[in-house]
């Protein structure tokens, strides 16, 4: 429940719907977790409620629950900036190439979804820059996982 305070609104009561006890438990998983946050939290617009941001925000969490792979964290990336607008051509025709239409394919293909360690790292390195010029920086939770993951 929220009520509106003077200047903002206020938390007063909240129900858990999934704890994501596997997340809580790693810490790499907790930074992945904090990565996608921190994402939405660049990207988003401030006050403006998104049924579709939240509705992937649960998919991807609990994909990296209950099966802990960086394909959802790619997919989550190109499906977030392709729903927010930010996809260009050059992104655009690497993602939306061969089998890595993740910004297309639902949560479940992208669970089935196997893909070698050299796409995983081209794939990484483009949403990564794209991200990054969008945002105009880099996001804290990037230079933890590059200096501790």
């Amino acid at each position: 429940f929220l009520y509106q305070g003077k200047n903002f609104l206020i938390l007063t009561e909240a129900t858990s719907l999934d704890s994501y006890e596997h997340i809580k438990e790693d810490l790499t998983l907790m930074t992945y977790a904090y990565h996608i946050i921190e994402l939405i939290e660049k990207l988003m617009p401030e006050n403006v409620p998104d049924p579709w941001v939240y509705e992937n925000l649960k998919y991807v969490l609990s994909g990296l629950n209950t099966s802990p792979r960086q394909i959802f964290i790619r997919a989550f990336e190109a499906k977030l900036l392709d729903h927010l607008g930010f996809v260009n051509f050059s992104l655009n025709s690497y993602i939306l190439s061969g089998k890595l239409k993740l910004d297309k394919l639902s949560w479940e293909e992208i669970a089935k979804l196997e893909i070698n360690e050299q796409e995983a790292l081209e794939l990484e390195r483009i949403l990564r820059y794209h991200i990054e010029s969008v945002i105009e920086g880099q996001l804290k939770s990037r230079r933890y996982l590059k200096n501790h993951g």
